[in-house]
């Protein structure tokens, strides 16, 4: 398992995008990811959580290079553990 936390926009993206998971089977396999990525998002200032919120609605219209792009910006975040 990693630890620590990751400045790459891809793992900020997946955290952005992983805060909300409620159920299925990321929720079963990595408990832990999803509470982290619910703290990280928690401990984010609105403005910042507003930009992750940003860059999952960009994912789906533009991409994840658009996606990542926004989030850049963003606080380290948990890395993405798959």
């Amino acid at each position: 398992m990693t630890t620590g936390w990751s400045d790459a926009p891809f793992d900020k993206l997946e955290a952005a995008i992983n805060h909300s998971v409620r159920s299925g089977d990321l929720l079963k396999k990595q408990p832990g990811y999803i509470f982290r990525c619910l703290n990280w998002f928690m401990a984010l200032t609105p403005e910042q959580q507003t930009t992750a919120l940003a860059a999952i609605e960009a994912l789906s219209k533009h991409g994840y290079r658009k996606a990542e792009g926004i989030v850049a910006e963003l606080p380290p975040a948990p890395p993405w553990p798959l």
